[in-house]
């Protein structure tokens, strides 16, 4: 028994020694030369070199990077030769022509970038309120228009010009609240997240002590003080929060 235990203790060293000698033999413990060789990879070729690493052990070290490089290369060729065989698909012969297409493709798609982006900057902007557009279509002569119902209020909260430069509709959480909700969250200029957010503290804090004060208010939400104040006061007036002790009883 005490053979055994001292034969695996020996080739655990050996072992050991075997995987010091072979990160000194690859330089593996120069952190900064990998590092910028991982940079002048694409992400391509990092994905195949960490593939291939644990190979790395059954050869030399130069028989792997030749080996590693010659299967980069290949993906390579078999990439040119898909476009050759997709530019032949659609006709086109020489250089020049493809040279041509490829210049036009990429101002295709910068093009499709900046309509994308702004169409998304411009879809932050609340659409026109249904007064303005009633209004537009009894100009256009569209007599069958009706106006939208307006929201009800929140907290004493009324829609104005100002707040219809923040859209709320499309944030993230907006589908959560009522209309009433998103309409606050519009004046405060508040994601609906971070509205959710301090709603839930209040609540909690609300429900600790059967009360909650305004200044306990402020404390536990995350929003700036006066925005807290907003949203504690729309909770009170909804009946959701009561604001002193005597009240909860």
């Amino acid at each position: 028994l005490k053979a055994k235990v001292l034969e695996i203790y020996y080739w655990k060293l050996e072992e050991r020694l075997r995987r010091k000698g072979f990160l000194l033999e690859r330089g593996l413990l120069d952190f900064k030369r990998h590092q910028a060789q991982e940079r002048r990879r694409s992400k391509e070729e990092r994905d195949l070199w960490a593939q291939y690493r644990p190979f790395a052990r059954f050869w030399p070290q130069e028989e792997h990077e030749e080996y590693v490089r010659g299967l980069n290369d290949q993906r390579k060729i078999r990439r040119r030769i898909e476009q050759l065989q997709h530019y032949r698909r659609i006709g086109l012969r020489s250089d020049a022509e493809m040279d041509v297409h490829e210049k036009e493709k990429r101002k295709r798609e910068l093009d499709e970038k900046a309509k994308k982006g702004k169409g998304e900057t411009s879809s932050y902007l609340v659409p026109k309120s249904g007064t303005q557009r009633s209004e537009r279509s009894r100009n256009r002569g569209d007599d069958d228009a009706e106006p939208e119902p307006p929201v009800p209020a929140l907290g004493g909260v009324k829609e104005s010009k100002k707040q219809l430069a923040f859209e709320v509709s499309l944030l993230p959480g907006a589908e959560m609240l009522s209309r009433a909700e998103n309409l606050l969250c519009a004046t405060l200029r508040t994601p609906p997240l971070d509205y959710i957010a301090a709603k839930d503290a209040i609540f909690r804090e609300s429900f600790r002590h059967g009360y909650l004060q305004a200044d306990r208010a402020k404390q536990v939400c995350k929003l700036a003080p006066e925005k807290a104040i907003k949203v504690y006061e729309a909770m009170v007036s909804n009946g959701w929060v009561r604001a002193t002790k005597d009240a909860a009883i």
